[in-house]
């Protein structure tokens, strides 16, 4: 195919979702970057306020995050991924793209970068965005919606689904090594208890409940015809929501959110062209689910390291903006499409 034929929109004569249809559903990412604005425009306000301290705010939040991921588990089909395991080429690509590709081209780099400037902008040192940027590069891919927007796109979604699964259980345990190993890089890492501790928490409160949601779908669906999606989208949406609204975010001014925005967009820029490059080679459809395993990364993940390092001492108070950023931008594009993608004319998913 002429490379000028696949650069193109879309939804250009293909029949699907334009740009005004797709931003129609857009509502998670607005009241995403409300609560942000919400955080940025109150300095003195803390979670506790909502709950008058009634329940322990760090305790709700490992609930919110078990339960998003046991939704995670009930919404699998297991047939679909074990129909994709035969695609160990894809699947080692995709993973180390994920996990060491973004890092060491996009992550270092920018930790570096930013760790620099510090020195030049005093105000940038309180946002400890080094630290956030590498934990970022080190998080695993969201699922649901890499899964959505490479079907959009046309791409081979089971692929994508089996990896965002395959990465986030991975990521239990390489996110919270890989990000510890990176600042003892730097000269503030931790101990081996602690990122142990790390580890364990992750699996308890994300391996465990996404192991549970899946054993529960696959006894709902023994004997019958499996349902190909579950409900649990919109709540799954309203509890990160949840999730975000509870974070005991430092206002740290307007150059805190006007930072995350330039990082968060030459973040996903860097990684998309790198994403692109990695699979020139492969079929258009595998290319569009690695643009989208590549790119798009889990807040239910980065929210709760993004805690556990804080209380273990880190500077990471811009973090969690830029976090909240990064994933509204990621939704943003997704919604919006990819110029350098085409769909194919037939579906990938049968790949």
């Amino acid at each position: 195919m002429p490379q000028s034929s696949r650069i193109k929109h879309s939804g250009e004569n293909s029949g699907g979702p334009g740009i005004a249809g797709r931003l129609r559903s857009s509502w998670f990412i607005i009241a995403l970057l409300t609560v942000l604005i919400i955080h940025q425009m109150s300095p003195n306000w803390h979670p506790k306020d909502l709950l008058d301290s009634v329940v322990e705010i760090s305790a709700l939040g490992n609930l919110l995050v078990a339960v998003l991921f046991f939704i995670q588990g009930l919404g699998m089909d297991v047939s679909v991924l074990i129909r994709s395991l035969k695609r160990s080429d894809f699947h080692l690509r995709s993973q180390l793209t994920i996990f060491f590709i973004f890092p060491l081209l996009c992550g270092i780099p920018a930790a570096l970068i930013l760790t620099s400037l510090e020195s030049l902008a005093p105000g940038l040192a309180a946002l400890g965005l080094p630290s956030a940027v590498l934990l970022l590069s080190v998080l695993p891919t969201t699922v649901s919606s890499s899964t959505v927007y490479t079907r959009l796109e046309g791409g081979a979604s089971e692929l994508a689904l089996i990896n965002a699964v395959l990465a986030n259980i991975l990521g239990i345990l390489l996110s919270p090594l890989l990000v510890s190993l990176l600042l003892q890089l730097g000269s503030a890492g931790f101990s081996p208890t602690e990122a142990a501790g790390m580890v364990l928490s992750l699996l308890i409160n994300a391996g465990v409940p996404l192991i549970g949601g899946t054993l529960l779908r696959l006894i709902m669906s023994y004997g019958k015809s499996p349902r190909r999606k579950l409900p649990g989208g919109a709540i799954s949406q309203l509890i990160i929501l949840l999730i975000v609204l509870l974070s005991p975010m430092k206002s740290t001014g307007g150059m805190s959110l006007g930072v995350s925005f330039i990082l968060a967009a030459l973040l996903y820029a860097s990684i998309a062209r790198i994403t692109l490059t990695a699979g020139r080679r492969l079929p258009e459809d595998e290319q569009t689910a690695l643009f989208f395993l590549g790119t798009q990364k889990t807040m239910a993940m980065g929210l709760p390291l993004l805690h556990q390092l804080k209380a273990m001492g880190a500077a990471v108070d811009g973090g969690i903006t830029l976090l909240i950023v990064y994933h509204a931008l990621q939704l943003i594009v997704g919604r919006l499409g990819i110029p350098g993608l085409s769909p194919v004319k037939s579906s990938g998913d049968q790949k």
